[in-house]
């Protein structure tokens, strides 16, 4: 996965509208045909001049391999566990 082009194509994507997180966009693109074509039209009319075969391994997904899946349960998990991480100091300083 290339974190410069995803971080572009995120860009862009939020340019024409999208309000959602990186790691929302990187979940939509794969889990959705109609957002990846759309997202990679954006990409190639910014000057890209690979197929979409091409920008599915640039973006990390092609394949569903054992890194990207543990990559996005990290990214996931960290959006989870950062605000009972930090609801848990702000009681102890309380106390």
């Amino acid at each position: 996965m290339n974190e410069e082009a995803l971080k572009d194509a995120y860009g862009l994507f939020t340019q024409s509208g999208y309000n959602g997180t990186q790691d929302e966009f990187y979940t939509l693109l794969s889990e959705n045909a109609e957002a990846f074509a759309d997202s990679y039209g954006l990409f190639k009319n910014s000057g890209y001049n690979g197929s979409e075969d091409e920008y599915k391994n640039l973006l990390g997904l092609k394949k569903k391999t054992l890194v990207n899946w543990l990559h996005l349960l990290w990214k996931r998990l960290k959006r989870v566990l950062r605000p009972v991480w930090f609801s848990k100091i702000l009681l102890q300083r309380h106390q």
